[in-house]
């Protein structure tokens, strides 16, 4: 449903993030196949996925996310059942297997997480972009941060038609890293995630 087995292989910067190992993107896939899994054996709402703080997290990727790990009992994949900090996202999608597999090598990716929510989340198939158009993300500049990069790709009108459905909703991941990570700024800038949804 939301292709997560790539999380195994995204190339990630690491002279950026040293701390993304092979063992975090696979306690990160546990992370959600385990909540996903626990809320079907429970028979809890389908809505709860994307709102409850209810999580299954192993000490090394609590210490990843920033936050001390749970005291409950391991299972057999490491994983505690967990709570998360009130001052931490809930749901599947603040997930680091989903904010990392939908990301760049070295940055965040508005399109690519707006993408992931229209199109699996909202079910809502966008057309591809037309054959002769540079789809190439902007470059990186750390003069601007993320937000103000691809608002200014959005403005060219041959774009604007597609990306005003998909960067809104994916400014709202914003204070998310391309390993998934909770962030407060974008480099040395403010973070803006605010968004919207705007229905063709």
């Amino acid at each position: 449903w939301l292709g997560l087995e790539s999380i195994e292989t995204v190339a990630r910067n690491t002279s950026l993030y040293p701390e993304f190992t092979p063992g975090i993107r696979t306690d990160m896939l546990w992370q959600t196949l385990q909540t996903g899994s626990t809320w079907l054996e429970r028979d809890v709402a389908f809505s709860a996925l994307f709102t409850s703080p209810l999580s299954f997290i192993s000490d090394s990727l609590a210490s990843f996310y920033g936050f001390d790990a749970a005291t409950t009992t391991p299972n057999a994949q490491g994983l505690r059942e967990t709570t998360l900090p009130a001052n931490y996202p809930a749901g599947i999608l603040s997930h680091g297997s989903v904010l990392a597999t939908y990301a760049k090598a070295s940055a965040s990716s508005p399109i690519h997480r707006g993408v992931l929510v229209r199109e699996r989340v909202l079910c809502h198939e966008l057309a591809p972009p037309p054959p002769n158009l540079d789809t190439s993300p902007p470059a990186v500049d750390p003069s601007k941060s993320t937000r103000e990069r691809y608002i200014e790709h959005a403005s060219n009108p041959a774009c604007s038609s597609c990306h005003d459905l998909i960067d809104p909703i994916g400014f709202g991941f914003e204070h998310y890293d391309a390993v998934g990570r909770w962030r407060a700024q974008d480099g040395v800038h403010p973070i803006d995630a605010s968004g919207s949804i705007l229905y063709s």
